[in-house]
């Protein structure tokens, strides 16, 4: 049987949802877990985006602005 999703977080998704406490562009998101990380954790390009959709689909965060095509801001939503 598989384990639900988001039961265990990597610590790449641990470090993005931490970053999420703010409303940030998803771009600025690398800068921020590197820093808060100092550098320890880094998260790639695909593996940001991919983490970002999976986490909207399950409804834990939401986008807050969208500018044409691009989707800019994401706010980590409270839902415990």
């Amino acid at each position: 049987m598989p384990r639900p999703k988001f039961q265990t977080l990597t610590e790449q998704m641990f470090y993005v949802l931490l970053c999420l406490r703010d409303e940030c562009y998803g771009i600025d998101l690398f800068d921020k877990v590197s820093a808060l990380t100092q550098g320890r954790v880094t998260v790639g390009s695909g593996t940001m985006y991919n983490l970002l959709e999976q986490f909207l689909d399950a409804g834990m965060i939401r986008e807050v602005n969208v500018e044409g095509r691009r989707r800019s801001r994401w706010i980590i939503r409270l839902t415990r």
